[in-house]
């Protein structure tokens, strides 16, 4: 028997980007499977053939076709760090949103009983005497698993080592990670003179500039609103434009990837005359962000505070999800339901198998992969729709793989939300009581390919039987609207609620996404069930970008994180580089 100490790192430099393609790996296999993006923004690819990879000490390192694979066999019982490395460096503004994406399939094939190893990332300065960043990864059994980072300003423009580890402690021990295209981009997705709106009569403001790694906003009144920074844990207020000195709540969360300060809602409470703020958040009991915290987390958590002039107060639990295994799939996104109950959404968790997950033979839902409905003292809707037992008791909706978009149809009351495909095959969906959506045997319209589930498979047919039902009372329906190609990560989905724009916008609905900076427009049908969708897109589905065009009112936003209508009737639009747009009429 052989054991294994894996740390494999790897040395680079590089500092902002956001990746414009999805790929998809079983380990040492690694297939491309959606349409690149206009890539003027990419800056390097560093594992293709420009690049070479160091070994350190005994790591096995081999480099073909732009895959980068590294192995260590060893017996030997004490804590080891091997590793590869690449240094170089990589130039840009300092003012431009450092993003790493990352595409890995790892596997552990063996190991002690007492200590399973860990695979980690880290930057650290040239000099290898601090630590830069850091982020754990996860053993993938082989399969590809996506991830997208967001750094901090400190790794630019100077030369850093990028570290990635396998650690193990005792033997004998055997483990392996592949990565290909490790890209660094230049955000293409946003421009230097700012978004663009297609309709002439619209005009974009900037409304606020400055914040860090923003996640989503509610509006308190006119010129009022709170917004949510991921990375801090902390709830800024904004008045009349101006930044608040001091944040009314600050709290601990883990950040690595998707994790930290993510969903918030408000309502006044007309018995108590107080303003909830109901507030979605991975907490932690370290400070933000600090070494470890990824095994301290406390798990994803829904609290209501009751705002008392600039300070939020009185936390109430409601809701304590997994967030378990790190760092995605987290979800997030709160709203306030015209049945005046909250209405949150969680994704698998990072691959949850139960049978909210539709595996059949799985356990009973554990609290992932859901919509939530509950009252906003946090208790159970009657009658139930799912189960009624916790949590299915308060499970609204279900089979979800991850989601950043809630909203109501003003018109008919109909919930509606937008999801992410693995690698392709994100949706907008209208979400009916007790809906199904199919994760993780269907993404958009096709069936989930078991060997290389980020890529998609055959049509789905309308026989679904293979679908977890809980007795006949949750039922899967199509999306309204999918992408056949990867790189969009649809986010937040907003009805229209105004007569600011005229009758033409009123009531539609705004979508938003974070890979390509667009800002969607839709038409819904009379019935409102359906979005009106004519010509090559009849069919539901966006096959290229030239078919997408038509519903494209917007871009150069970079990431959308946001978008809500103020009480001036105005679109507010939210975006992660740390911007607040208005749109308004151009006279």
């Amino acid at each position: 028997m052989q054991k294994l100490t894996i740390a494999i790192i790897v040395g680079i430099t590089f500092f902002v980007g956001i990746s414009l393609m999805s790929l998809y790996a079983h380990l040492g296999s690694f297939i491309v499977q959606a349409q690149p993006f206009n890539v003027r923004g990419l800056l390097v690819n560093l594992t293709d053939e420009h690049h070479n990879w160091k070994p350190s000490k005994s790591t096995n390192v081999t480099q073909t076709n732009g895959n980068l694979t590294i192995s260590i066999i060893t017996e030997k019982p004490k804590k080891i760090f091997n590793r590869a490395f690449l240094q170089t460096q990589l130039n840009t503004s300092n003012t431009a949103l450092p993003i790493l994406t990352l595409d890995y399939a790892s596997k552990n094939f063996l190991y002690p009983p007492t200590k399973k190893p860990t695979f980690q990332i880290e930057i650290r300065d040239v000099n290898n005497t601090k630590i830069l960043w850091s982020a754990i990864l996860q053993d993938t059994s082989g399969k590809l698993l996506s991830e997208i980072f967001t750094l901090p300003s400190n790794v630019l423009n100077k030369p850093i080592n990028f570290r990635i580890y396998i650690i193990t402690e005792g033997g004998p021990s055997h483990s392996t990670v592949s990565l290909k295209n490790l890209y660094v981009y230049r955000f293409e997705s946003s421009y230097e003179g700012g978004p663009i709106i297609t309709d002439p009569n619209l005009k974009l403001e900037t409304f606020f500039k400055g914040l860090k790694f923003p996640t989503s906003m509610a509006f308190l009144g006119p010129n009022d609103l709170l917004v949510l920074e991921k990375n801090n844990g902390t709830v800024q207020r904004i008045i009349n434009g101006t930044l608040q000195p001091k944040p009314v709540l600050d709290v601990n969360v883990a950040i690595q990837s998707e994790r930290g300060m993510e969903g918030i809602a408000l309502t006044k409470n007309h018995s108590t005359g107080k303003t909830y703020v109901f507030l979605y958040f991975t907490e932690t009991k370290s400070e933000d962000g600090e070494k470890g915290s990824f095994y301290r987390d406390l798990g994803n958590r829904l609290y209501r505070y009751e705002l008392d002039g600039d300070k939020l107060v009185n936390p109430k639990l409601l809701l304590d999800l997994p967030s378990q295994p790190c760092c995605i799939h987290n979800g997030g996104k709160i709203t306030i339901g015209p049945d005046n109950n909250v209405y949150t959404v969680i994704g698998d968790a990072n691959g949850h198998h139960t049978k909210a997950q539709n595996f059949k033979n799985g356990k009973d839902p554990d609290g992932t992969s859901a919509i939530y409905r509950f009252t906003q003292d946090g208790k159970v809707v009657s009658p139930t729709l799912l189960g009624d037992k916790e949590p299915l008791n308060k499970y609204y909706a279900y089979g979800i793989r991850n989601s950043f978009g809630l909203d109501f149809d003003p018109v008919t009351g109909n919930l509606w939300d937008t999801e992410n495909g693995a690698g392709a095959g994100d949706e907008i969906n209208l979400v009916e009581p007790g809906f199904n959506s199919g994760w993780t045997m269907l993404q958009g319209i096709w069936n989930v390919n078991a060997s290389h589930p980020n890529s998609l498979g055959k049509i789905e047919s309308s026989n679904h039987d293979n679908l977890v039902d809980f007795d006949g009372r949750g039922k899967y329906s199509d999306p309204e609207f999918t992408w056949s190609f990867g790189g969009v990560g649809v986010t937040a989905v907003k009805f229209f609620n105004s007569t600011k724009f005229g009758k033409q916008y009123e009531n539609d609905m705004f979508v938003g996404d974070y890979h390509r900076g667009y800002l969607y427009h839709f038409d819904l049908s009379k019935e409102r069930d359906k979005l009106n969708l004519d010509g090559s897109l009849r069919d539901k589905v966006a096959d290229n970008i030239t078919e997408l065009q038509k519903t494209i009112f917007g871009q150069g936003f970079g990431p959308i994180t946001d978008i809500k209508v103020g009480p001036d009737g105005y679109l507010y639009v939210l975006t992660y580089q740390g911007t607040i747009y208005r749109l308004v009429p151009s006279l």
